[in-house]
């Protein structure tokens, strides 16, 4: 046992005699204010629990400010008294250099007369007696303990079988009561007014919310009511159940120390007499409620007694001294409250800190800390290597991480370069919720890992080192002309890729980067208008989609395969750099902003889209001009630091008009954000969600770096003020961390709003093993929405046991879900919305053996680091989804493990050569060996009077009723047809497919349903549909 353990009983006898003698004596020179000194028993009742544990605090961390010198019989207190112990000590000391030259130059010591010696206890010698008291001490205060629990429990099942009462005099009374105590009750919520047939008077209860009170079911509530319900909810008003339980508390820590059962006596003593002084100072006659006590006096002992009528010795005492008028003010002034605290804080530090400092801490003062002492760091490396296609290391790559963690809101960024070795360290903090590593080459396929929540989650950490192994890029371009056929240069071109794709060698953790160029970073055609990258992937399941935009011209958005197709241009053509793609001609949209007098407004923010991703800034007088817009309905919104915004629609057509804004001054809108006890919530985040339909109203960082100046969140004292907002109510979302999001409405000119997050839903518990009771190691858990579908992507680690989930949205009814290698999956009750903030959830997990299987390829032969997907009823499996999936690795002998679901579930695995899928009942657990066969493939045509017909969309899906009780999986691809009318969809699971089209209207931008067609696909099978004519067109 720890020495510090050991001295605990000590320190609590000696505690509680010194804090409850100093108590006790100033309560009684404060007995004419029972207040004041039932607020000093309470200080010092907390003293003495607290102190002991105070005092190891400070001597655990070395706090004391006495050098070890200086208090010579503690450091004697501290010798050891096992003869060994001691004889090891003399020997180490007799040897050392120092000692030795000391005892040379001076006599031996002599003891002082009359000073004690310290003589070793010899063994067997030790103090049995002791062992037994403090047994004793343990046994009489854990029943003590129990007695209270139970009193509680009874006090409890008494409130919830009590109903409520009919009486309307009785209720009529309680509601006098709280207008006499007015303002001291403006903080809590009416009580309840029941009645009980386990209640001889009226009790109280103040642990429900509100709070009880109880009458007796048989006899009305005689004399003046309305000042024993006054007493009642003056104890609520100052909280005396929660002092009530701290002085049970008390004598259940001390059950043999007298000082702890006359503290108690004495706050419960000063506590009535105190609420009797509300009475009075409430408007009641003291010779009428004194007389009203009397008569409410028990003839026996109830489950419940109210506090008003409690033992018959003391009550004579109070109504005395109701009738001698000897009542004071009841309420504690905020410098009283302030300075008893503060001289109890005092007393207590000066008491914890007055003790020396550990004299091994005296003699290393100052010297610098070894690696053995080193404080442990917070930090840890992750080693990533980078090789090309030959094994050999790639100098100078990029790395780049995306880290998330718990800590943090966001994600963090770092880079770092590789050196002649083809390595470099990230550095990364010690948890980590989700990693993205991104590695690039010039001439190289740039590549992507990732490491996701719900893995992380699980107890698998991030590896110490991670190798990427780049493999040489092809080129891609083309030539971007106008409508004459002349080539238009500096167009920008941004080039993704269709879908996520991975490389021939290496692990399913690995893919390629999906952005090629992007808005920051475009490529952007030369005077003869081409374009050229060289860092596209050679992959045979390649497909680019691309983005070209010009300010002169209409953009045209080949991001959807359909309407790059529908533009004539393919893959294939891009690997040659031969395609051609055309940009049209748009409106231009000029305009000026100025302020009510006329003066132009500069670097005012215009977005010309439903949102603000589009938008440019006006010039020093006050102009702006629009990149090229295509025909058709527009919003264009205006913000001007110091004026309201303004919205407009505009329908672009070839002739249109300059558009002119002319501000008009704002009016304010002002927040106090504050948290559920009125404390205000510094540096709240406050965003826009929507203005008049729209998301072009923007206070975060704009697009191209523009600010709107808008502000983003509170300051200091939880304020948010925009003094230049709009008449129309606008939507925000406030957020903070720690606190449920809200979200609200309001417009400009309101009056100001107090805003209150409640503290986020917090749910603690234990997750222990069913059969042993142990604590599980490492598990995680995750939310079970109100659709019962797994958000696996919001999953939390869990460890030794300890279970901690907070959700700052609770704006849906959910269940928690608890997994663990070893054990069958357990889901939790429901949570509904709006309950308490803080709750408790316990799962006990039965030991069960995990799902495991096998993948072979084509020819049967294992593959190993394949992902494999699982799919339950309440988790999705989505084929042409790549993180919302729950996959296991294979590993080197192509075996995978999940942990048991305890429900229906089916395994999937995929890659470039084939595909796998079984479905097993609940309680299975082996899915034996999974061979991946061939792709299946599906092609068409259309055509309309012998002539093609491009643009038809088709979806394919697979034909299965994802229904109650099976897994559900699920995975669509969608095409166009190109210029002749053709698709194709090269890579289909060889099950069953449906097939439908949709055409368009030849008005209008809307599509209709056309012909569908159900195929049963075999392994490699190549199907044709749809190569009749479309016989009608909406």
């Amino acid at each position: 046992m720890p020495e510090w353990l050991k001295g605990l009983p000590t320190a609590f006898a000696a505690s509680g005699t010194v804090w409850l003698t100093l108590g006790l004596a100033t309560a009684w020179l404060l007995r004419r204010r029972p207040a004041r000194a039932h607020s000093v028993l309470t200080l010092t009742a907390v003293a003495a629990l607290a102190m002991p544990l105070l005092v190891v605090l400070v001597e655990q961390a070395n706090w004391g400010v006495l050098p070890a010198a200086t208090a010579p019989f503690l450091a004697a207190a501290r010798q050891p008294t096992d003869p060994a112990t001691a004889a090891a000590a003399a020997a180490t000391t007799a040897d050392s250099p120092s000692e030795r030259h000391s005892d040379s130059a001076r006599p031996p010591l002599l003891p002082v007369a009359g000073s004690p010696r310290i003589r070793p206890t010899p063994p067997g010698l030790e103090r049995p007696w002791w062992t037994a008291a403090l047994a004793l001490w343990l046994t009489v205060s854990a029943a003590l303990i129990v007695r209270l629990l139970v009193d509680v429990a009874a006090g409890w099942r008494t409130v919830q079988r009590s109903l409520p009462t009919a009486d309307a005099a009785l209720a009529q009374a309680l509601c006098n009561a709280l207008e006499r105590i007015g303002g001291a009750q403006r903080s809590q919520s009416q009580p309840r007014l029941r009645t009980s047939q386990a209640v001889a008077s009226p009790a109280l209860w103040g642990w429900s919310r509100p709070a009880t009170i109880l009458i007796p079911d048989s006899a009305p509530l005689p004399g003046d009511g309305e000042a024993v319900f006054c007493h009642e909810l003056a104890h609520l008003q100052r909280r005396d159940h929660w002092t009530a339980l701290l002085a049970e508390w008390l004598v259940c820590i001390l059950p043999w120390h007298p000082l702890a059962w006359a503290t108690r006596r004495w706050m419960d003593e000063f506590s009535e007499e105190a609420c009797d002084d509300w009475a009075v100072a409430c408007g009641c006659p003291p010779v009428d409620y004194a007389a009203t006590l009397v008569r409410l006096t028990p003839t026996a002992t109830p489950a419940l007694t109210m506090a008003a009528v409690s033992r018959r010795s003391p009550l004579a005492t109070r109504v005395r001294r109701l009738l001698a008028g000897g009542f004071q003010p009841p309420r504690l002034g905020r410098g009283w409250i302030a300075g008893a605290t503060f001289g109890t804080l005092i007393l207590a530090a000066t008491w914890a800190l007055w003790q020396p400092r550990h004299a091994e801490a005296e003699s290393t003062k100052g010297a610098p800390p070894t690696k053995d002492h080193a404080p442990p760091t917070e930090t840890k490396r992750l080693r990533v290597v980078v090789l090309d296609p030959n094994g050999k290391p790639i100098p100078d790559a990029t790395i780049r991480a995306s880290i998330r963690t718990e800590a943090t809101e966001g994600q963090t960024m770092r880079e770092a370069k590789t050196n002649t070795a083809g390595a470099a360290e990230v550095e990364l903090p010690k948890t980590v919720t989700r990693l993205r590593l991104l590695a690039e080459k010039p001439t190289f396929v740039s590549m992507v890992a990732s490491w996701d929540q719900y893995e992380l989650a699980s107890g698998h950490d991030v590896p110490t080192e991670s190798t990427f192994r780049l493999e040489p890029a092809v080129t891609a371009g083309g030539q971007i002309q106008d409508e004459q056929g002349r080539p238009i240069p500096g167009a920008q071109v941004q080039v993704i890729l269709g879908d996520m794709l991975r490389p021939a060698k290496g692990d399913d953790r690995i893919s390629y980067a999906i952005v090629l160029t992007d808005r920051d970073h475009p490529i952007t055609t030369d005077a003869e208008g081409r374009w050229r990258i060289d860092n596209v992937p050679d992959h045979p399941q390649l497909e680019l989609r691309l983005l070209v935009s010009h300010p002169d011209y209409a953009p045209y958005g080949y991001w959807q395969e359909g309407q790059k197709k529908a533009a004539g241009v393919t893959t294939a053509m891009l690997r040659q750099g031969t395609a051609t793609l055309t940009l049209k001609s748009g409106v231009i949209v000029r305009g000026q902003v100025t302020d009510p007098a006329g003066k132009p407004i500069q670097n005012a923010f215009i977005a010309y889209d439903n949102d603000s991703g589009a938008s440019v800034t006006t010039d020093a007088e006050g102009r702006f001009r629009l990149p090229a817009q295509a025909v058709g309905e527009r919003t264009l919104t205006v913000i001007a630091p110091g004026w309201a915004p303004q919205m407009r629609p505009v329908n672009l057509e070839t002739e249109l008009p300059p558009q002119s804004f002319r501000m008009e001054p704002g009016k304010p809108i002002r927040l106090s954000i504050v948290d559920s006890a009125g404390k205000a919530i510094p540096d709240a985040s406050v965003k826009f969600v929507e203005w008049n339909g729209k998301t072009s109203l923007l206070n975060s960082d704009a697009p191209h770096g523009h600010d709107t100046k808008i502000p983003r969140r509170a300051d200091g004292d939880g304020r948010w003020e925009w003094t230049w907002a709009p008449n129309e109510p606008v939507q925000l979302r406030i957020a903070s961390q720690g606190y449920t999001t809200l979200q609200l409405e309001i417009g400009g000119g309101e009056a100001p709003r107090t805003v209150v997050l409640k503290p986020e839903l917090r749910i603690t518990g234990r997750v222990t093993d069913a059969v042993t009771g142990k604590p599980i190691p490492v598990f995680r858990v995750y939310p079970i929405n109100f659709l019962t579908i797994a958000e696996r992507y919001h999953s939390v680690a869990g460890r030794e046991g300890r279970l901690n989930y907070s959700e700052a949205s609770p704006d849906a009814p959910f269940s928690l879900r608890v997994e663990a290698e070893g054990y069958l999956t357990q889901d939790g009750p429901e949570f509904r919305v709006g309950g308490d903030t803080a709750l408790s959830q316990d799962f006990r997990l039965r030991p069960s053996p995990p799902i495991t299987g096998k993948v072979l390829d084509t020819h049967g032969r294992p593959i190993a680091n394949l992902e494999v997907l699982l799919a339950t009823p309440t988790q999705v499996a989505d084929l042409s989804a790549f993180d919302t999936n729950y996959t296991a690795m294979t590993d080197a002998s192509g075996k995978f493990a999940f942990p048991d679901p305890g429900e229906p579930w089916a395994v999937i695995a995929q890659n470039d050569s084939g595909y796998a899928s079984a479905e097993f009942t609940a309680g299975e657990h082996d899915a034996g060996a999974l061979r991946l066969y061939p792709w299946a493939s599906v092609r068409g045509q259309f055509r309309e009077r012998n002539r093609p017909v491009p643009g038809v969309r088709i979806n394919l899906a697979l034909d299965r009723l994802n229904g109650p009780g099976r897994p559900r999986i699920d995975g669509g691809l969608g095409t166009v047809t190109d210029a002749d009318g053709r698709f194709e969809f090269p890579r289909v699971p060889p099950v069953s497919v449906n097939v439908k089209s949709y055409i368009k209207a030849e008005r209008g931008t809307t599509y209709h349903p056309g012909a569908s067609r159900l195929l049963d696909l075999q392994p490699g099978q190549r199907a044709d549909v749809w190569t009749s004519e479309v016989t009608e067109r909406p």
